[in-house]
């Protein structure tokens, strides 16, 4: 058995829109990660990668390099993921906390 997560990427000169590696924004910066922390931005399913993606759009543009990306995680990986644990109400979620998780989920394991 598997779990399937969702992606919409670009294709660009340096990346496949399939690429997993993060490497694209661990040079850019993401909305939850700052420049040099490498993050794979991905949906529990179709509708919610489609509203990330049109969340960041600029006026007009339309993405033609954008591709989706259908990712079967095995069962056994799965289990092994790291949640986030809900915030205190009023808490505000910066790159900086994600960073955090990112090098050490343990700090916010449910």
């Amino acid at each position: 058995m598997s779990t399937v997560i969702w992606r919409i990427a670009a294709t660009t000169p340096d990346h496949a829109a399939d690429d997993l590696s993060g490497a694209g924004t661990k040079v850019t910066g993401g909305r939850w990660n700052s420049p040099g922390t490498a993050v794979v931005y991905c949906s529990e399913n179709i509708s919610l990668a489609v509203l990330e993606t049109i969340a960041h759009l600029r006026a007009g543009a339309l993405p033609y390099n954008r591709y989706l990306v259908r990712i079967k995680v095995p069962d056994d990986v799965w289990l092994q993921r790291q949640v986030l644990a809900p915030p205190p109400a009023g808490a505000m979620i910066s790159a900086a906390i994600v960073k955090k998780w990112v090098y050490d989920p343990r700090l916010f394991q449910t």
